[in-house]
């Protein structure tokens, strides 16, 4: 091995020490972690946005509108479950939207402690501002030139359906009851579109799962071979200067973080013209680009066309298609091991961020990095290096598929509630990309992925 491809591994050994300390340290801290309100996630919108939307697709169709007074006493008493966390804020909005909107409860009540109540999205001084006007556009004396104005005011604190309720209640207080109608029958069409949706997700998810699990025992019944090494020929430490790009990245992108942190600080009038959604995500392609530039140095003891990205329907499309299969039902069993070790602690940084995209310019800016660029550079790192480097070094394809698959969760900000499921997708993607050494299978399979995440956050908080 070389001074400089030994340098690269201690470099990795080091960062990677690294985040598993960190990422422990920030377990301990929630899982001792006591406080008056307790501790949740932003991912905690989709379930309050999935109990509305559901709520409101009864006032689709006339035949159903009749059940919309139960179905939205159902919910708010489902919502009322969220008092006393971080999303407070928003369910008792929801809540008083739903008791206005279908006149039951106390809306007045309701809102009275929202001033006080913990938000995910909002700040103390926002949350203060909205919740007065809140009040004003549910609760004070209205005119019809007010509606569009306060409907406009209150956008930054509200997602698309908790406007539209409003924007009902008020056409409906000012007297206009068929605009009230419309823009509630509006809204009911589009919760009956995205619930329908999310059902045939589900649906074709547990199809897929239940598939998969026969692939995974025929899989393990077969022992389809595999080589002891990506590249039999070639010296073990041949890939060994390629893991500078993997370094690199992790360097380039600390060193971004620090210098964005470092410029907001200094100058906090730039977030006037960026978000800190899209600044990030340009920081992370940056460090991207930076990274893979060492891939193309030349280097005379790596084997030829060992990146590879070939397309082969029929080997590479049924590889793809098996992975996810295999993958759905141990990421289900994964996320019941969490939720029954830290039901109230899991996170979703890729939620997270989309949930709180101030503008669509973020929204799309994020969506593009979670469903393209992110999977690509992240497959030719981990699996295109890092697996094969791994592989090449110790001749062992399983335990090298089961270590990066590791390391590529714990360097994702989530810790319990993403390790199990994020190290069983780095381990899937190793081993699909193992059998059909091409990366263009595992990127599509990872972007599905990151893509499912991604429709979840646009169908439930938009």
């Amino acid at each position: 091995m070389t001074r400089s491809a030994r340098f690269a591994w201690w470099w990795l050994i080091l960062l990677f020490c690294f985040f598993i300390l960190l990422n422990s340290l920030i377990f301990l801290y929630l899982f001792t972690r006591s406080s008056r309100v307790a501790p949740i996630d932003k991912a905690a919108l989709f379930e309050i946005g999935l109990e509305v939307r559901q709520a409101v697709a009864f006032t689709a169709s006339p035949l159903l509108v009749s059940e919309f007074k139960s179905s939205a006493e159902s919910a708010a008493r489902t919502l009322q479950d969220y008092y006393g966390t971080d999303a407070e804020w928003e369910a008792r909005l929801y809540v008083a939207l739903l008791e206005r909107s279908a006149g039951f409860g106390d809306p007045a009540r309701t809102l009275q402690p929202l001033a006080d109540s913990p938000s995910i999205r909002l700040t103390a001084p926002e949350r203060r501002w909205y919740a007065a006007l809140w009040q004003d556009a549910l609760l004070s004396e209205l005119s019809a030139d007010r509606v569009a104005r306060l409907r406009d005011a209150l956008e930054p604190s509200a997602p698309p359906l908790a406007l539209q309720l409003a924007e009902s209640v008020m056409w409906k207080r000012v007297g206009d009851n068929q605009k009230a109608q419309a823009v509630l029958h509006t809204a009911g069409w589009q919760s009956v579109a995205r619930v329908g949706l999310m059902g045939v997700l589900f649906c074709c998810g547990g199809l897929l799962g239940i598939a998969g699990v026969g692939l995974f025992i025929w899989y393990l019944v077969q022992r389809f071979p595999l080589p002891a090494r990506p590249f039999p020929e070639a010296p073990p430490d041949a890939l060994d200067p390629a893991l500078h790009a993997l370094a690199a990245f992790f360097i380039f992108s600390f060193a971004c973080d620090a210098f964005f942190s470092d410029i907001l600080s200094l100058t906090p009038e730039w977030r006037r013209y960026y978000s800190e959604q899209a600044a990030s995500a340009l920081l992370y392609s940056l460090a991207a680009l930076l990274s893979v530039g060492f891939l193309v140095l030349p280097d005379e003891r790596a084997p030829s066309h060992w990146l590879s990205l070939r397309w082969r329907w029929r080997t590479d499309a049924g590889a793809t298609l098996a992975g996810l299969s295999i993958y759905l039902p141990l990421a289900a069993l994964a996320a019941l091991l969490v939720s029954l070790i830290l039901p109230d602690q899991q996170t979703n940084p890729m939620a997270d961020q989309l949930v709180s995209a101030p503008d669509p310019l973020a929204f799309w800016t994020l969506v593009f990095h979670a469903v393209l660029f992110g999977p690509f550079i992240e497959e030719v790192l981990f699996r295109g290096v890092l697996f094969q480097a791994l592989w090449q070094h110790t001749g062992r394809v399983w335990l090298s598929a089961l270590v990066s698959g590791f390391l590529f969760a714990i360097v994702h900000p989530q810790f319990l509630s993403g390790l199990l499921h994020l190290a069983l997708l780095g381990t899937v993607l190793a081993i699909v990309y193992a059998h059909t050494r091409s990366l263009l299978p595992c990127i599509i399979l990872h972007a599905l992925n990151n893509s499912a995440v991604v429709l979840m956050a646009w169908m439930l908080t938009s």
